[in-house]
């Protein structure tokens, strides 16, 4: 498979381990495919240095864009912080009128669990969607670059998500898993 297209996503936030983690070595050399690309959406961290890839790895990064809409319509994976918003848009169809009518392969969306920002809501949302089959969820950002843990993401056959749970909306979705009664 050569030539997989990655997109990592912090949001707005700052995830600098999630950042440093696919940009290493250890995940452009060991774990990509030959000539694969990886653009990376860094948030408020520092502008990232990616290291080395004897395979022709493209690497390219941004801080901050109005949307990521075409970032992520064009990638094969996406990384995500744990952030709802991240989540849904990585999850949700694309609405690019080029791709309305056609059939768009399922993308694999990986989570990645940032616990020293939490208060075990995106821990809670992810683990949801993850039981669902929609999400492939890492809790530590090092584990990205382990060649065994790509070849379960690239293993990993998501389910569509198709914006509610079983007819209920997201937000029941999330006050059901936070034990929250709705307003």
């Amino acid at each position: 498979m050569d030539g997989m297209r990655v997109f990592v996503t912090v949001g707005t936030t700052q995830f600098d381990g999630l950042v440093q983690a696919v940009t290493s070595t250890e995940f452009l050399e060991g774990c990509l495919p030959p000539q694969s690309e990886v653009v990376v959406q860094y948030g408020r961290g520092p502008v990232p240095s990616f290291g080395n890839s004897k395979q022709d790895v493209k690497v390219r990064a941004f801080d901050f864009s109005n949307s990521l809409q075409d970032e992520m319509e064009h990638a094969n994976l996406i990384i995500s912080h744990a952030g709802a918003g991240s989540i849904m848009e990585a999850l949700g169809p694309s609405s690019s009128s080029s791709t309305k009518n056609q059939k768009q392969p399922l993308k694999t969306v990986v989570v990645v669990i940032h616990a020293a920002l939490m208060d075990n809501h995106q821990l809670e949302l992810a683990n949801a969607l993850e039981r669902r089959g929609h999400i492939f969820v890492v809790h530590d950002p090092i584990l990205l670059q382990q060649p065994e843990t790509f070849r379960q993401i690239q293993q990993f056959c998501p389910i569509p998500f198709s914006g509610g749970d079983g007819g209920l909306d997201f937000a029941t979705l999330v006050h059901d898993e936070l034990g929250l009664s709705p307003e």
